[in-house]
């Protein structure tokens, strides 16, 4: 039958359901997975505005653009997957006969068997939480259980926070950040959980780490207190001070 909850974070959610009408759960999730698909390959949400009307609007028009990096066949999954009409809407069934998909599967699974010994009884659960963090804990990164957080800065010029990822432990990318700190003549404070504070006159960052899953460690530089003295010359320094430790989120692209 039909489902008549409307629920999911508001840039994910089929525009159906958000309309609170009975609505098809199948065809609300393709549209779902069209929105993953395109933060999977670009690194940011199809559509967003910080009015939500706003957002309901570009989701009507279809106003959304690709990154150049998209492929055709890719393009073309994801423009039939976020079709605001559910009754034309691509299924996943129909996704799933693609040769894009199909392509992917078979590299898939031909990786999977080679790697079967080292797999081998590891469940998602341990993927997702390492260190005690959990969904939960990544999804509060952002304000109001928003994960577009993740992926944005502000809009008024200013950069007020960047994302990087790295490979290294956490303790090592603590260690690493506090030294690069105190290097760069920073007061440093460590703090719970993974947090540092950086102060240099009127300045203050914090840096926090999180282990998303084996050997892919998120962190997170935020400025909280003189954002207008901390601009983007500012941040050309403190990443050269900390050298290859991180990789920008920015430039951390899933090719298709």
């Amino acid at each position: 039958g039909l489902l008549h909850t409307a629920c999911g974070t508001p840039a994910y959610t089929a525009p159906e359901v958000a309309r609170s009408k009975p609505y098809e759960g199948s065809k609300a999730d393709a549209w779902s997975c069209g929105v993953i698909l395109f933060v999977l390959l670009a690194g940011y949400l199809p559509f967003d505005d910080h009015n939500l009307i706003g957002m309901y609007k570009k989701i009507a028009r279809r106003e959304y653009k690709f990154p150049k990096w998209i492929s055709k066949q890719s393009r073309a999954i994801i423009w039939q997957l976020l079709d605001p009409n559910p009754d034309t809407r691509m299924t996943l069934e129909k996704v799933m006969e693609t040769s894009w998909i199909k392509k992917a599967l078979a590299t898939y699974r031909s990786s999977h068997k080679e790697n079967e010994s080292l797999l081998h009884g590891r469940k998602l659960k341990h993927e997702m939480i390492c260190n005690g963090v959990n969904a939960f804990d990544i999804i509060s990164l952002s304000s109001g259980l928003d994960l577009s957080g993740l992926f944005e800065g502000g809009n008024d010029g200013i950069r007020k926070e960047k994302r990087y990822t790295t490979s290294m432990e956490v303790d090592g990318v603590m260690e690493r950040v506090m030294e690069a700190g105190e290097r760069m003549g920073y007061r440093v404070e460590k703090g719970k959980r993974g947090v540092l504070g950086l102060g240099k006159g009127k300045v203050v960052l914090t840096v926090e780490v999180v282990e998303i899953a084996e050997l892919f460690v998120l962190v997170e530089v935020k400025v909280v207190e003189g954002t207008v003295e901390f601009d983007e010359g500012q941040w050309l320094n403190l990443e050269t001070g900390l050298g290859d430790l991180f990789v920008s989120w920015d430039d951390h692209i899933v090719g298709d």
